[in-house]
């Protein structure tokens, strides 16, 4: 598990990368591109659920999530140290 320090460093890198109005232009194309605001599930032509197309869909989705949980570690909002399922940290 990573310490507070470095989810805190972490969390810095990540806000200076996408602060300012390219930064949060950036974030609103990423936002969009993985599905952050709409459900994954695909459903084919005759209505059945499209596993391959909603797991690639939640691929994106992941990436979207490791980016706002590394801007803003679920650490440092409570006394409790984030979870490696939370920051998406691979040791």
């Amino acid at each position: 598990m990573q310490t507070d320090e470095a989810l805190l460093e972490r969390a810095r890198i990540y806000r200076r990368v996408f602060d300012g109005a390219d930064g949060e232009a950036v974030l609103a194309d990423l936002g969009h591109f993985c599905l952050a605001h709409v459900t994954t599930s695909r459903f084919d032509d005759a209505g059945r659920y499209d596993y391959g197309a909603s797991a690639g869909l939640e691929g994106r989705r992941q990436v979207w999530l490791k980016i706002q949980a590394s801007m803003n570690p679920p650490a440092l909002a409570g006394s409790e140290p984030a979870t490696e399922a939370q920051t998406g940290a691979i040791e």
